[in-house]
């Protein structure tokens, strides 16, 4: 027959993508995926930007397998998960950017206390690079636009910092920092005020001098209790003595400016 197995492969592929219960697990298992992603197969990437399917992906990144798979199976649809996600889907890149949900899904990976799974943490790094690298098929323009709504996401939380920095010792988490260093105008001064509002420098000092303490960086970061206004009160009435004294009727003035007292709520 003159018919290709890659030809059987994709035929496959797209009549399992026309099916209307089909599964991420299904469509993983085809053998080429990864080539159908390159070729930017229109039903393969609106099946894989939908929420929920996005939501399997990370978390087949960041979560540990289950242990009754057999070990050698264990991290098959991990690894052609984390190929998917970095295989340079412009339209998958920006959908992740802007999910809010998935992308705390993402960063919650270095919640977790050390040492980090080396395999899992491959797959973290890479996906942060892939957000924050311009592809080949992507424009300036969108690229800006994506990078500003991940580093955005990554500032706004607060404990993302000084958990990637315990987890420092871990080689993939490592890759990461060099990631946000090597980043191109205008976004190393964003990530440098980022570091640098983190104590970065100081925070790896202390680690490499063994005096770093996860839980005292993380109160360092959190931002302060506001202070209470201070009431507004009406002048005192006064009253006149026998000798045509002023008298007020309250306690004492106030301490002259600069040496009042807020309170903080706590």
């Amino acid at each position: 027959m003159f018919w290709s197995a890659n030809y059987i492969v994709v035929r496959e592929l797209k009549c399992l993508l026309k099916e209307e219960n089909v599964t991420l697990t299904q469509v993983l298992e085809a053998d080429d995926i990864l080539q159908e992603c390159k070729a930017d197969n229109k039903d393969l990437i609106q099946f894989l930007t939908r929420p929920d399917i996005l939501a399997e992906l990370i978390t087949l990144i960041t979560e540990e397998p289950p242990k009754n798979v057999e070990l050698s199976s264990q991290y098959r649809h991990a690894n052609i998960a984390s190929e998917v996600l970095t295989s340079n889907l412009s339209m998958l890149r920006d959908r992740l950017s802007m999910e809010a949900t998935q992308m705390n899904r993402l960063c919650d990976f270095v919640n977790k206390d050390p040492p980090l799974n080396p395999l899992l943490a491959s797959y973290f790094s890479k996906t942060i690079e892939m957000l924050l690298e311009r592809s080949p098929k992507q424009d300036w323009y969108l690229h800006h636009i994506v990078c500003l709504h991940v580093l955005d996401m990554f500032k706004s939380r607060r404990d993302f910092l000084p958990n990637l920095l315990r987890h420092i010792s871990t080689s993939a988490i490592s890759d990461t920092f060099n990631c946000f260093l090597h980043l191109g105008s205008p976004f190393n001064k964003i990530i440098l005020e980022w570091l640098d509002e983190h104590q970065f420098l100081e925070s790896l000092i202390q680690i490499i001098c063994g005096t770093y303490d996860h839980e005292e960086a993380l109160a360092a970061t959190t931002p302060a209790p506001e202070l209470a206004p201070e009431p507004t009160t009406e002048p005192a009435p006064c009253k006149l003595d026998s000798n045509h004294n002023a008298e007020a009727d309250t306690a004492p003035a106030p301490p002259p400016e600069g040496t009042r007292h807020a309170t903080l709520y706590i």
